[in-house]
């Protein structure tokens, strides 16, 4: 999980603590270069990624890696980059607050 606030990452964890048990989160990230850390040196299925990080956006990040082997639910409180994020194969885009049913239709995507 990528987000540069603390508020919805916790909101999120709980909501798939509550919702979505078999989602495992190995790692948290702030910004876009610890994200980029946590991408390339963590295996994982699964990325909820924010749009607007403080250090740049969820796009670039997508952008600087190429070779990804996770599917990506990408997060905002902006739905103008929702065509972008399409663009970069993900598999949803959740707009905060994030509603529960669209989580589970996201989470069931991935599986």
């Amino acid at each position: 999980m990528i987000d540069d606030e603390e508020i919805h990452r916790k909101g999120l964890r709980k909501l798939l603590e509550l919702f979505c048990p078999e989602v495992h989160i190995i790692g948290e990230a702030v910004s876009f270069d610890e994200g980029k850390l946590l991408l390339t040196h963590t295996a994982t299925d699964l990325v909820f990624l924010d749009i607007m990080l403080g250090d740049g956006t969820g796009l670039e990040l997508l952008k600087s890696l190429p070779n990804r082997h996770f599917q990506v639910i990408l997060v905002s409180a902006h739905d103008q980059f929702a065509i972008e994020a399409f663009r970069y194969a993900a598999l949803d885009y959740l707009l905060k607050p994030i509603d529960t049913d669209d989580l589970l239709t996201a989470v069931k995507r991935a599986k």
